[in-house]
């Protein structure tokens, strides 16, 4: 990544070779440490085998069109997927599309996604700024709001055009709030994030758990 490399040279950095996920809480931590007070640029590099298990991408993909049919699918589509999944218990549930405009095949469409999404809880559709991450949000409906959390899907490419990164939150409407990645994991994890908080504007992110 060549911005890496001009940041690191600029800056200085070090590296922690991490063998597997489970050593990122001690790297980013010794990251901290080194950085004290200073901002501290983390660059991880992961493998697929180093993939949980027990995630599942659900992709909208040639195979899938050729049996759903052309996109955009109605979403009582993705409500009968949503309940499909409720035996399962999924501990999150995060959409990476864009629900912001009625549906237009049905009446009651988005009325069904956001009951199934009700039901099965622990869901979370997008969002997105308009530009930059200062833009207005385009928010999922009204309905769907209701039943789900929300998280944005913001992202920047690297000057050779390659998307590496995701913020882990943006800035909006006066506010700061979180992407769809922090959110979905909070969710998963059963935390919270504090949105808009003291904390949020500063280096750290507080997750309030729900459960002791």
């Amino acid at each position: 990544n060549p911005d890496f490399v001009r940041y690191a040279e600029a800056f200085g950095a070090f590296g922690i070779r991490c063998e597997t996920t489970a050593d990122f809480p001690a790297a980013l931590q010794a990251a901290r440490d080194a950085a004290k007070d200073r901002p501290a640029l983390v660059h991880l590099i992961t493998s697929a085998e180093d993939i949980a298990p027990n995630l599942l991408v659900v992709a909208i993909d040639d195979a899938s069109l050729n049996v759903a049919g052309r996109w955009p699918w109605p979403r009582d589509y993705h409500a009968a997927l949503l309940d499909a999944m409720m035996a399962d218990k999924p501990a999150a549930v995060a959409f990476d599309v864009l629900f912001i405009e009625p549906d237009t095949t049905s009446t009651n469409a988005d009325a069904l996604l956001a009951e199934s999404a009700s039901r099965l809880g622990h869901v979370i559709f997008s969002a997105a700024t308009k530009g930059d991450d200062e833009g207005a949000a385009q928010l999922p409906l009204p309905v769907l709001r209701s039943a789900s959390s929300t998280g944005f899907i913001n992202a920047k490419r690297d000057s050779d055009g390659v998307m590496r990164r995701i913020p882990m939150w943006v800035n909006t409407g006066g506010k700061r709030e979180p992407s769809l990645v922090l959110q979905t994991l909070c969710t998963g994890l059963g935390l919270t994030v504090q949105a808009n908080s003291l904390e949020m504007t500063g280096r750290d992110i507080v997750l309030v758990s729900e459960t002791p």
